[in-house]
């Protein structure tokens, strides 16, 4: 009996001493914090990344243990080397497009640019960080008309007339086919088709997964698997940088060959989850010939500055990511321009007026 006693007490011992060195260590690696983090993989870009100590919830209720973070980043798919066939085409209102063979043609490489996302983590059995966000592409709809029913009559008169019906995006087509003389006299055989308007709109989904290990205050590493492959995140803890706020101008090619000068300020801002006292988020706002552009910039302890706009027509988007002079502020930033299915790879040579 005693000895059973004393192994209950070594087995608490044992188990106290374990829970104490887990505790330990995972309050060694701990994420919790900001971490200015760059990818690499098929995607390429930047990445602020906030871990919290607050609980996730699952409809509505609290889940001990399982806590929540924030991710805003400007992604672009890494560019694969590939011949043009043709490498300029003539564009809308005197733009240019580009054509590049080796844009990737998977329904992933749409979901580029700036933006935020939330998600959940926390400690596997092994100490190592994991969790996952999803992210999802723009939405894109597309009005299709579709008959309802169609009706055949005559009419002594000729007419062609579309007619709204209801409130319900319903309208009729009618319009004459064909001349009808057997009873005698000319009628026309008038066709009617009613219509609905069917919108359908689709978007990419993408979910992530992560397993990482951090050293608090020092370095986190995550490695994250989704359809968009394999991407590494690496970071620091964000530091003061130089505030590179104010005006630009630059010299945008496409395919290697000149295209035109832009203009753009930037504008230090509030970050993802409040004051950014630090100069890592810029609003970013900008014009070049027939057509002007908005969005939002992260600037990294690694000398890099990445850059997410929508263009004025509400289609284009840019992602652009390069290194950047903090003391000349000069920059070459190239990534993606999106307004079909290509993805005209772009670079951007931005000088500080």
């Amino acid at each position: 009996m005693k000895i059973f006693e004393n192994c209950k007490s070594g087995i608490r011992l044992a188990s106290a001493l374990f829970l104490g060195t887990a505790l330990l260590s995972q309050a060694q690696n701990s994420p919790v914090g900001s971490w200015d983090c760059t990818l690499s993989g098929p995607r390429e870009g930047l990445a602020f990344i906030t871990f919290t100590t607050n609980n996730a919830l699952f409809n509505g209720t609290p889940a001990p243990g399982i806590f929540t973070f924030t991710n805003f980043q400007v992604i672009l798919p890494k560019a694969v080397p590939g011949p043009s066939s043709d490498p300029r085409t003539t564009g809308d209102n005197g733009r240019v497009t580009t054509t590049n063979a080796s844009s990737s043609s998977d329904a992933l490489s749409r979901i580029f640019g700036a933006g935020a996302v939330g998600g959940t983590w926390t400690y596997d059995s092994q100490g190592h960080i994991i969790g996952s966000w999803v992210e999802l592409s723009d939405v894109i709809c597309t009005t299709n008309a579709l008959a309802l029913f169609t009706n055949m009559f005559t009419s002594p008169t000729y007419f062609a007339i579309t007619n709204i019906v209801g409130s319900n995006n319903e309208y009729c087509v009618t319009q004459p086919i064909g001349i009808d003389t057997s009873e005698g006299f000319t009628n026309y055989i008038e066709q009617q088709i009613c219509y609905t308007n069917s919108i359908g709109c689709t978007a990419t989904t993408n979910a992530v997964s992560f397993t990482g290990k951090a050293a608090t205050g020092k370095h986190i590493n995550l490695v994250t698997y989704s359809g968009a492959g394999k991407v590494t995140y690496q970071g620091t803890p964000p530091v003061l940088l130089t505030d590179f706020s104010g005006s630009y101008y630059a010299t945008r090619k496409a395919s290697g060959q000149p295209w035109g000068i832009e203009f753009f300020t930037l504008t230090s801002t509030n970050g993802v989850d409040g004051p950014d006292p630090l100069n890592h988020f810029y609003f970013v706002q900008g014009a070049g010939p027939a057509y002007s552009y908005a969005g939002l910039g992260l600037l990294s302890v690694r000398n890099r500055l990445a850059v997410g706009a929508l263009l004025n027509d509400d289609m284009t988007i840019r992602a652009i990511d390069g290194s950047v002079n903090n003391h000349k502020l000069t920059g070459t930033l190239k990534g993606v321009e999106q307004s079909t299915s290509d993805q005209p790879r772009i670079t951007l040579s931005i000088t500080h007026q």
